[in-house]
């Protein structure tokens, strides 16, 4: 079963995202935290398919998660420029 990691700090969005996972054939880990997920991602490197993050918290993240496939959430109505770079 592929391990998706899933960073959000909302309750409620990790409750429905932990099952939405779960129902579709994937082991969700649930962080709260930017800080919990880069320590998870450096003690278990290799174990994680995916990445879902808040939007928000994917700053906290960015060095760390180059070989995972990302999926970027938001529960609030605003616009996000997404700008990524090599620097």
């Amino acid at each position: 079963m592929p391990v998706i990691l899933v960073v959000e700090d909302e309750e409620l969005i990790q409750s429905l995202v932990e099952e939405t996972l779960g129902d579709g054939g994937f082991a969700p880990v649930i962080s709260a935290s930017g800080d919990e997920a880069v320590t998870l991602l450096k003690e278990h490197q290799g174990k994680y398919r995916a990445l879902v993050t808040d939007i928000d918290l994917s700053r906290l993240l960015r060095p760390s998660f180059s070989r995972l496939f990302l999926v970027f959430l938001t529960a609030v109505r605003r616009q996000h420029r997404l700008c990524f770079s090599d620097r």
